[in-house]
C-alpha cells in the first residue's frame, strides 16, 4: 500500500515536471519576443521625446536581456538610455548608464568599446574634492622612493625648448634655450628635454649644451630612440661607452630609453611586448653596471590605455615612471553632441598614477595643451589658459606623488592638423603657464623640495582659520566661480583653480556645519552642487615622550617632554626654570584679563613647583591642540600648542625664535643643544 502511494506520486512528479519543461520551452521565445517589443516602444518614445518613459523601458529591457546573458544587448540599452537621460540633464545618471556600458563591453570582449564608454563617463562626471594645506611640521602628504634625483615633495618642472626659435638659435646659441626659456616663463627650470638616435654619441653632440646646463645648474632628460627598430638595439661598445659618458657628465641624466612603445606610431614598436621589454632590460642593466647614478625611465604614451602595463619592464629596471600626454581641442567626442570639448587634461594622468605611482616617482616626461583646434585650427586660447589653470593648481593636490612636469615648447603641423604647444607664440598661453608654474610645488632644482603639500580635507577641522582649496569639474568645461556657504550662508567666491578661501570655523567649535560648493558655467549658471558635513573639532595627534638629551648652555638638563609631528614640544614653565639666570631668563605669569598666558623677556622666573620633574615615568598620551593665547610684551604671537596629560607644551624652536636663543640638533648623539649665547637660526 504503502508502496502504491509512493509510485503514484513519483509518477505525478515526473508529470509535472514535463509539463513545466514543456511551458518553460514555450515561454522562452515569448520572452525575447516581449524585449524586442519593449526596446521598440523605449526606442519610440525617446524618439518623440518622452525621455522618462523611454528610461523606464530601457530598464526592463536591460533587465530581460541580462537574465539571457545577451551583454552586448546589455551595454547597446545603457548607451541607449544614457541619451534619453543627457536630454532630461541627468548628468549623474548618463555617468552611471555610461559606467554599466563600459563594464559589459568589457565582459564582452569589447576592449575598445569599453574605453569609449568610460570617456563619455569621463567627460560629464561631475567631482568635487575638497583639500587643505599642510601645516609647518606635518609629515608631508606624498609618495618617497628614494629613486635617484627625486624630491620627497614637490614635482621638478622641465621643457624642450630647442625647438622654439624665440628662444634657441640652433645656429649660434644666441638666444639660447637654457636662459632664454626661463627669462620668458619667469622660472628657472630644473630640467631640459633632449632628443637622440642610437647610434649618436649624445654627449658629443650637445657638448655645448652640456656646458651650459652644468652652469645653470640644472639636468637633462635624454631621450634615446632607436629609430632603425629595436634589432639594432644590443650590449657593446656603442651603449657602454654612452653610459660611461653618462656617468662621468657632472648633471643629473635621465635616460628614456624608447618612449611611446605602446604606440603603433613608432619605429620600435612591437606588438610582442617581450621584444621591447628585453631591449630595455639590456640598456637598464648596461647604465646601471657603467653608469648607477643615472635614472632610468620607461615612459608609455598615455594612450592606447589598455595595453601600457604589458610594456612595463620590472621594477628593477625602471627607476622613474614617466608619460608622453597631450591636449588638443576635441568636439567631434562631445557625448552630448554640440561640439564642445569636455575632457580633463589632469584626470588623463589618473590611469599611470593609479598603476605605478605607489611603486615608483611618475612624472609627465613630454606634454603640453594646444591652443589650436588640429582639424580647423581655430583659436582655443581661452580653453587651453583654463586647461592650464586646472592641470597645474590641481596637481599638488590630487597626485601629490607626482615628481615631474615637462612642457613641450614647441608645434606642430602635420598632414593638414595643427597643434600649437609654443608658449611665444601666445600672450595669454604664456602668462597662463607663468603663473602656474610660480606655484612653490614646483621645483626649479633637482635636490630641493616644495614647502608646500596638500592632502585630502577628511571629515573634520581644527576650530580655526583654514584654508580650503577645492577639485571642481563639471559637465561644462570652462567654469567661472566657485560660491562656497556654510550653513546656507554665502562665506566665499573663488574665481580661479584652485578655488582657495579661508574661512574661521573657531565659532563652530563641537560642531558639525554644512559645507556647500557650487560651481557656475561660464555663462553664470549653477551646474554643479555638493554638500559635506565637516565635524569642527581640535585635532588629536599622538605624543610621543622625546628620548633624546637636553644641553643648556653646555649642561645636562631633565626636560618632560615630547614629540609631535617630529617636533620637540615643552612646557614654558620647564623653559623658564632652565634658563633663569641667563640673558634669556624670562617670567611666566596668567594674565586673566585676556584669558592669555603672558611671557615677560628678561624677568626673573618665579618658580611654582614641580617644573623639571621627568621623573613621572612617561608614556605616549594623546596631545589635543588648544586655543591657548600667548602674549610676549604684550604683543600676541601665534604659537601652536598642545594639550597633553592637562599641560600645555610649546615648539622649542617657536620659543627659541621669540627669545632669540640657539636650538641645535646632534643626530649622532642624539643630543638637543639650547646656546643663550647664540641668536636663533632656522638651521
Amino acid at each position: 500500500m504503502k508502496y502504491q502511494i509512493k509510485s503514484s506520486r513519483s509518477k505525478l512528479a515526473v508529470i509535472f515536471i514535463v509539463l513545466l519543461a514543456i511551458f518553460m520551452v514555450d515561454v522562452k521565445p515569448i520572452a525575447a519576443a516581449n524585449v524586442w517589443q519593449i526596446y521598440k516602444e523605449a526606442e519610440e518614445a525617446r524618439a518623440a521625446g518622452k525621455h522618462e518613459i523611454a528610461i523606464e523601458k530601457y530598464k526592463l529591457s536591460i533587465e530581460l536581456f541580462g537574465k539571457q546573458n545577451e551583454t552586448t544587448n546589455v551595454a547597446l540599452m545603457y548607451n541607449k538610455m544614457a541619451e534619453s537621460q543627457l536630454a532630461l540633464s541627468l548628468y549623474d545618471d548618463a555617468v552611471g548608464s555610461w559606467e554599466a556600458e563600459s563594464k559589459y563591453w568589457a565582459k564582452a570582449g569589447k576592449t575598445q568599446e569599453s574605453i569609449a564608454a568610460d570617456r563619455k563617463a569621463d567627460w560629464v562626471r561631475s567631482r568635487v574634492e575638497l583639500f587643505v594645506a599642510q601645516e609647518e611640521g606635518e609629515q608631508p602628504n606624498t609618495l618617497y622612493h628614494g629613486a635617484p634625483f627625486e624630491p620627497k615633495a614637490g614635482a621638478l618642472i622641465g621643457a624642450f625648448a630647442e625647438a622654439d626659435g624665440k628662444v634657441h638659435d640652433s645656429k649660434d646659441g644666441n638666444p639660447h634655450y637654457m636662459s632664454a626659456f626661463p627669462e620668458l616663463t619667469g622660472k628657472k627650470h630644473a630640467m631640459y628635454l633632449l632628443y637622440t638616435s642610437w647610434g649618436r654619441n649624445f654627449f658629443q653632440d650637445y657638448r655645448g649644451h652640456i656646458e651650459r646646463a652644468k652652469a645653470a645648474g640644472v639636468g637633462l632628460q635624454v631621450a634615446l630612440q632607436p629609430m632603425g627598430g629595436l634589432d639594432e638595439v644590443k650590449d657593446g661598445d656603442y651603449l657602454r661607452s654612452l653610459a660611461r659618458e653618462a656617468k662621468d657628465v657632472g648633471i643629473p641624466i635621465f635616460l628614456r630609453f624608447a618612449n611611446e612603445m605602446n604606440g603603433s606610431w613608432v619605429e620600435w614598436y612591437e606588438e610582442n611586448p617581450a621584444d621591447y621589454i628585453n631591449k630595455f632590460r639590456i640598456v637598464a642593466k648596461v647604465f646601471k653596471e657603467e653608469a648607477p647614478g643615472v635614472a632610468i625611465v620607461w615612459a608609455p604614451g598615455y594612450f592606447p590605455v589598455d595595453n601600457i602595463e604589458a610594456y612595463y619592464p620590472g621594477d628593477e629596471y625602471v627607476d622613474w615612471v614617466g608619460v608622453s600626454m597631450y591636449q588638443a581641442y576635441n568636439g567631434a567626442l562631445d557625448p552630448l553632441k554640440k561640439g564642445v570639448d569636455r575632457s580633463s587634461f589632469i584626470e588623463k594622468f589618473e590611469n599611470i598614477y593609479r598603476l605605478y605611482g605607489k611603486k615608483k616617482p611618475v612624472f609627465i616626461s613630454e606634454g603640453g595643451i594646444s591652443y589650436s583646434d588640429p582639424v580647423s585650427h581655430a583659436d582655443k586660447t581661452d580653453w587651453a589658459v583654463y586647461q592650464i589653470e586646472q592641470f597645474y593648481s590641481s596637481l599638488p593636490l590630487l597626485y601629490p606623488g607626482v615628481k615631474g612636469v615637462f612642457w613641450f615648447d614647441t608645434s606642430r603641423k602635420d598632414s593638414g592638423r595643427l597643434n600649437s604647444y609654443t608658449l611665444s607664440d601666445n600672450a595669454k598661453v604664456l602668462a597662463a603657464y607663468k603663473k602656474a608654474v610660480g606655484n612653490p610645488f614646483y621645483l626649479s632644482s633637482v635636490g630641493s623640495e616644495s614647502p608646500v603639500t596638500y592632502k585630502p580635507l577628511g571629515a573634520s577641522v581644527p576650530p580655526k582659520q583654514v584654508q580650503l582649496s577645492a577639485f571642481v569639474r563639471t559637465v561644462e568645461p570652462i567654469l567661472s566661480k566657485v560660491v562656497y556657504s556654510v550653513g546656507g550662508q554665502t562665506v566665499a567666491t573663488a574665481t580661479k583653480a584652485p578655488w582657495s578661501f579661508t574661512y574661521d570655523f573657531a565659532p563652530h567649535n563641537n560642531r558639525t556645519v554644512n559645507l556647500t560648493v557650487t560651481a557656475y558655467s561660464a555663462g553664470g549658471k549653477a551646474v554643479s552642487a555638493r554638500t559635506v558635513p565637516i565635524k569642527v573639532k581640535q585635532p588629536e595627534l599622538a605624543a610621543i615622550p622625546s628620548a633624546s638629551d637636553v644641553l643648556v648652555d653646555g649642561k645636562k638638563v631633565a626636560f618632560d617632554a615630547y614629540k609631535i609631528a617630529g617636533s620637540n614640544y615643552f612646557k614654558l614653565r620647564d623653559l623658564a626654570m632652565a634658563l633663569n639666570g641667563t640673558d634669556k631668563k624670562f617670567e611666566v605669569s596668567w594674565d586673566n584679563g585676556k584669558k592669555a598666558i603672558r611671557l615677560m623677556p628678561g624677568t626673573d622666573y618665579t618658580a611654582m613647583g614641580g617644573e623639571l620633574d621627568a621623573s613621572g615615568g612617561m608614556t605616549s598620551r594623546p596631545a589635543l591642540q588648544t586655543s591657548s593665547k600667548l602674549y610676549v610684551d604684550g604683543q600676541e604671537a601665534q604659537l601652536i600648542a598642545y594639550n597633553i596629560g592637562g599641560n600645555n607644551y610649546f615648539k622649542l624652536r617657536d620659543i627659541a625664535k621669540l627669545l632669540d636663543f640657539s636650538v641645535t640638533w646632534d643626530p649622532k648623539q642624539s643630543m638637543i643643544g639650547i646656546d643663550t649665547s647664540i641668536s636663533y637660526s632656522e638651521n
